[in-house]
C-alpha cells in the first residue's frame, strides 16, 4: 500500500510538472471514453437490460404469416379473433395468451377532449405484464366481456397532462370516441405497452371480443403469450408447428384456416422483437467507437513514448539502482490509470450530453429511448475501461526498454539524445495501427454517406411539395352507421376545397407510402 501511494503521488507530480501533455492526453481519452461510454449506454438500454415486466424472458410475440402470399409473402402478420380463440383453446405451452390492437381515440379531458393513440386489451394481458399500477386497478377479465361498461387506465403522463393530476381520477367518467367510459387505474411512469413503439399508448381499454365471432378473415390482432415455467421459446414454437399441421389436415377445401403450406404461425421472444430492427446498426456502433477509443489509447501511448525519451536517463539510472521493470511497470501503469480515470470523469460528463441529445433528436429512431440512463452497469463499463486502456497505453513505454534491456538503455541513454531504436520501431508500429483502424471508420462513413445520399435521390413517385395533410378520426359512439360517416366525409371534402389557396383535395385511408395494409381475409386472396 505503500509503495501505491508513492506511486501514485510520483505520478501526480509528474502530472502537474507536463500539464501540456497531461491535457493533450486526458483530451484524446475523454474523446475516445466518453464515444464509447455514451453508445454502450445506448447499447445497454436498449439490448441487455430486460424488458421492465415481471419475467420477460417468459413473454412471446405470437403471429400468423403468409408465406406464399404474392410480392414475397406476408411475414409477422396481424390474426383474427376466431384464431386467436383457437390458439388460446389448443396451446399448452402458455400460461396465458392475449390479443391486442392499437390506434387513436379521442379522449374527453379535464378541459377539452384530446387525441391520443389507445391500446384495446385482452382481459388478461395487463396482469400478465406483472406491473401494478400507480392507483386503481388493471382492466380485468370481467372488463373484457362483451357488452361490459367501458373501462380505461390511462398512462401516468395522460393522468398528469390531461387530468391535471386528479388525485380522484379512479372512478371519474370521461369519454372516449364519444362512449362514455369509467376510468379505473393509472399505470406507473414508466410503463409503456406495447414497448418499442414511435407513439405508445396512452390509454387501455378492455378489447372485449366476442368468441362467437366467425370473421376468419379479419386480420387485425396482435398477440402476446407467456410461457409455462421450464417451456422454452423453441418448444413453444415446435407446439404451434404441429398445431398448424393438425388444422391443415382437418381443414376443408377453400376454407380460411391455419396451413403448413401457406398459413403458419410463427413466435419470438418479445424483447428480441422490439430491438430487432436497430440491434445491427448497434452493435455496428459500438464496434466503431471502440476503434475510436483504441485510436485515442494509441495517440497517449504515442505521447508517453515521447516523454519517455526525455525521461530515459532518470530510468536508466532507476534500473541501474536496482529497480526492475516489474517496478518500473507498476509506476508506469499508476501513471496511465491516473491519466485514464481524468479521461473518465471528463468523458461521462460527454457522454451524458450525447445520450441527452439522442433522446432528444430520435423520433422513434431507437426503441426503449426513453430508458436510457446511466445505471450501475455503465459506471462499472467506464470503470473497467479506464482501468483496462490505462494499463495497456501505460506500459508502453517499457517496450523499448523490453528489445534493448537495462544495459542497452543506459548507454543510449549516456551516449545519445536521439529516440532508441526499439522506440522508434514500435512507435512507427502503433502509427500503422492507428492509420489502418482510421481507414476502415473512413471507409465505413464514405459508405454510409454514400448509401444516404442514394436514398435521398430515389424517387418515391410523388410530388410532396405544397401538400399539407392532416389526420381526421371521427367518433365511433357518434357515427355508428355508414350513412352518417359517409356524409361527413362527403361534406368535409367538398367544404376544405373553397379555403383559398387550395387547388385540389382528397381523402385517402393512411399516407404512402408508409399506408398500413388492408387486413381483411388475406388469405382468401390466393386460397
Amino acid at each position: 500500500m505503500g509503495t501505491f501511494k508513492q506511486d501514485l503521488i510520483f505520478a501526480l507530480r509528474m502530472m502537474s510538472k507536463n500539464l501540456g501533455f497531461t491535457a493533450a492526453a486526458v483530451l484524446c481519452l475523454m474523446l475516445g471514453i466518453g464515444a464509447t461510454t455514451g453508445i454502450f449506454t445506448v447499447v445497454n438500454a436498449v439490448l441487455l437490460r430486460p424488458l421492465p415486466y415481471a419475467h420477460p424472458e417468459q413473454l412471446v410475440r405470437v403471429y400468423t404469416e403468409f408465406p406464399t402470399f404474392p410480392n414475397g409473402g406476408l411475414p409477422r402478420f396481424w390474426t383474427s379473433a376466431p384464431e386467436f380463440f383457437d390458439l388460446r383453446r389448443d396451446t399448452h405451452s402458455w400460461a396465458s395468451l392475449d390479443a391486442w390492437q392499437t390506434g387513436g381515440t379521442n379522449l374527453g379531458g379535464k378541459n377539452q377532449p384530446v387525441r391520443v393513440t389507445a391500446a384495446s386489451v385482452s382481459g388478461h394481458l395487463l396482469e400478465t405484464l406483472g406491473v401494478a399500477p400507480f392507483s386503481g386497478r388493471l382492466i380485468s377479465a370481467t372488463d373484457d366481456v362483451p357488452g361490459a361498461p367501458l373501462v380505461a387506465d390511462v398512462s401516468y403522463g395522460t393522468w398528469k397532462t390531461v387530468f391535471g393530476g386528479d388525485p380522484e381520477i379512479v372512478g371519474r367518467e370521461t369519454r372516449i370516441d364519444g362512449k362514455k367510459c369509467t376510468i379505473i387505474g393509472v399505470m406507473p411512469a414508466a410503463f409503456q405497452f406495447p414497448p418499442g413503439e414511435n407513439d405508445p399508448p396512452k390509454i387501455w381499454t378492455p378489447l372485449q371480443l366476442d368468441p362467437a365471432s366467425t370473421n376468419r378473415g379479419g386480420h387485425n390482432y396482435y398477440l402476446l403469450g407467456r410461457l409455462k415455467p421450464g417451456v422454452s421459446p423453441a418448444a413453444a414454437q415446435g407446439e404451434l408447428a404441429a398445431l398448424v399441421q393438425t388444422y391443415g389436415e382437418r381443414k376443408s377445401p377453400g376454407t380460411h384456416s391455419f396451413d403448413p403450406r401457406n398459413h403458419t404461425i410463427v413466435s419470438y421472444p418479445l424483447h428480441a422483437e422490439v430491438v430487432s430492427s436497430v440491434r445491427p446498426a448497434l452493435l455496428v456502433l459500438l464496434g466503431a467507437v471502440v476503434f475510436v477509443l483504441l485510436i485515442a489509447s494509441v495517440n497517449v501511448a504515442n505521447l508517453l513514448l515521447a516523454r519517455a525519451e526525455a525521461r530515459r536517463r532518470e530510468i536508466a539510472i532507476r534500473e541501474a539502482l536496482g529497480a526492475g521493470l516489474g517496478r518500473l511497470a507498476r509506476q508506469f501503469v499508476t501513471e496511465g490509470v491516473l491519466l485514464a480515470l481524468c479521461g473518465a470523469i471528463l468523458g461521462l460528463g460527454l457522454a451524458y450530453g450525447g445520450v441527452r441529445l439522442v433522446q432528444l433528436t430520435n423520433a422513434g429512431g431507437i426503441p426503449r429511448a426513453d430508458e436510457i440512463v446511466m445505471d450501475w452497469r455503465v459506471l462499472i463499463f467506464t470503470l473497467g475501461t479506464s482501468l483496462i486502456t490505462g494499463a495497456l497505453f501505460g506500459l508502453a513505454p517499457l517496450v523499448p526498454l523490453l528489445v534493448s534491456g537495462i544495459s542497452g538503455s543506459l548507454k543510449e541513454a549516456a551516449g545519445s539524445t536521439t529516440a532508441a531504436g526499439g522506440a522508434q520501431m514500435f512507435r512507427r508500429a502503433l502509427v500503422v495501427g492507428e492509420l489502418a483502424m482510421a481507414l476502415v471508420l473512413l471507409i465505413g462513413c464514405g459508405l454510409m454517406l454514400r448509401a444516404f445520399w442514394k436514398l435521398q435521390e430515389v424517387h418515391t413517385g410523388m410530388a410532396p411539395d405544397n401538400v399539407v395533410t392532416m389526420r381526421v378520426s371521427l367518433p365511433s359512439g357518434t357515427y355508428t352507421d355508414n350513412k352518417k360517416i359517409a356524409g361527413f366525409w362527403e361534406r368535409f371534402e367538398e367544404q376544405i376545397t373553397t379555403i383559398p389557396g387550395v387547388r385540389s383535395a382528397g381523402l385517402v385511408y393512411g399516407m404512402p407510402p408508409m399506408r398500413a395494409p388492408n387486413m381483411a381475409d388475406a388469405g382468401s386472396q390466393y386460397e
